[in-house]
């Protein structure tokens, strides 16, 4: 699986499966936690805890794709001189890190959310996953034609509930 930009400097360790990794920011506050899942190829979900005011580093530009969604505390972004994103509880934001934030911080001290990070040129690389008019292909159900889909029946797992969301918040801004 690809790495992100900004973890590259980071201490990371295998989780309990061999498709999760724990990558730990060192913060001089608190503590900085994330866990990564390879869900296929181009695909990851992040799990985050941060106990911190910031962890944010600066010239992390990169071809990825996060939809984040914040589950308890608050994130707060500024992405130049007009542009700002506050998270709070149950908020949903979509984002490219070719244009990261310029400044971030977690002004409760406190975070926990999750994001879905889409590598646009791995998923390219993936035929289930060739982009049609600029959209990975999905059915009515929102499954690829990737055999053992992220959602089984009508369950809503956890990414599946971020991804609708950022569906649904990004086809309103249209």
């Amino acid at each position: 699986m690809q790495e992100l930009n900004y973890l590259k400097d980071k201490i990371i360790t295998p989780g309990a499966a061999p498709f999760v990794s724990h990558a730990t920011y060192p913060v001089e506050d608190g503590h900085a936690d994330l866990w990564l899942y390879d869900i296929f190829p181009g695909v990851q979900l992040m799990v985050t805890d941060f106990a911190c005011e910031t962890c944010f580093q600066d010239g992390m530009e990169q071809d990825v794709i996060g939809i984040h969604h914040c589950a308890r505390g608050r994130f707060e972004c500024v992405f130049d001189h007009w542009n700002y994103v506050y998270m709070g509880e149950g908020d949903i934001a979509l984002n490219s890190m070719l244009h990261p934030p310029i400044g971030a911080s977690f002004p409760l001290k406190d975070y926990f959310g999750s994001t879905i990070i889409l590598y646009p040129q791995t998923c390219d690389d993936v035929p289930e996953l060739a982009l049609k008019d600029g959209y990975i292909p999905t059915n009515d159900k929102i499954e690829t034609a990737i055999p053992g889909d992220i959602r089984v029946k009508q369950v809503r797992q956890v990414a599946t509930a971020v991804s609708d969301g950022a569906i649904a918040a990004f086809d309103a801004t249209m």
